[in-house]
């Protein structure tokens, strides 16, 4: 019997870092308007919810995301983890030019 897909809304695949508020690194792998997957250290330790913060792309744009897990998957060199947003904040980094 073939899966069903049940999101409600697209998802785009991307490669960003991203640091979690205790200074872990790790990426961000997929984002839709409703959550992420994160891809984190293999065997890492994963609460029930997530700060995340990333930098978009060619921006100065820095998003601040907090999320409740709602999967985990032990993969061979990462931990996988799917996020539902609960809140996002976006900020702009203070430019620094020399």
């Amino acid at each position: 019997m073939p899966l069903t897909e049940r999101r409600s809304t697209g998802r785009e695949t991307l490669e960003l870092p991203i640091r979690l508020t205790d200074g872990r690194m790790g990426r961000a792998t997929n984002v839709c308007p409703t959550g992420l997957y994160l891809l984190l250290p293999a065997g890492a330790l994963i609460p029930d919810w997530i700060r995340v913060d990333l930098t978009l792309p060619s921006s100065r744009v820095r998003v601040h995301a907090y999320g409740e897990v709602v999967r985990v998957e032990q993969l061979p060199k990462a931990t996988g983890v799917a996020l539902r947003l609960h809140h996002l904040h976006l900020s702009r980094r203070e430019r620094h030019d020399a």
